[in-house]
């Protein structure tokens, strides 16, 4: 809020080269446990977290959220009748399927200044802002 007031415009950017490997899915490139400021970063960057690659270099990810599968299960109960559970899809909390346009963007001409208007959701409260923002726009929409 005090950056907006100074009409600083700001670029979060995380120091790894990429988001953590939690296990590959048969269907997706990876998936990454995101913690609590990386949901808030993502929603601040419009859905995005962008890491540094070096030579003044990012690279942008975007997370979503996606589905996993209970196995069925069977078993007794205490009264020798055979019970069942499971069989079905489920949205995974805080996986998310992670996902890269590959391209390599530079601070100096990829990125423009953006306001941020107030947003809330899901725990998420973001005051109004000025961000720097890159100019590709939602890649994995397409």
């Amino acid at each position: 809020m005090e950056y907006y007031k100074k009409n600083i415009s700001v670029l979060w950017v995380l120091p790894e080269k990429e988001p953590s490997v939690q296990f590959h899915d048969k269907e997706c490139e990876y998936v990454h446990r995101v913690l609590e400021w990386e949901k808030y970063l993502h929603a601040l960057n419009y859905g995005k977290l962008y890491y540094w690659q070096g030579d003044n270099t990012l690279k942008s990810y975007h997370f979503e959220s996606f589905k996993l599968f209970k196995e069925e299960s069977e078993w007794y109960n205490e009264y020798g009748q055979l019970e069942c559970a499971g069989g079905y899809h489920y949205y995974a909390k805080n996986l998310k399927l992670c996902s890269t346009n590959d391209k390599k963007l530079y601070i100096e001409k990829d990125f423009n200044k953006k306001y941020h208007k107030h947003y809330f959701n899901d725990n998420i409260d973001i005051p109004e802002c000025l961000i720097y923002s890159d100019k590709y726009g939602n890649w994995w929409k397409k």
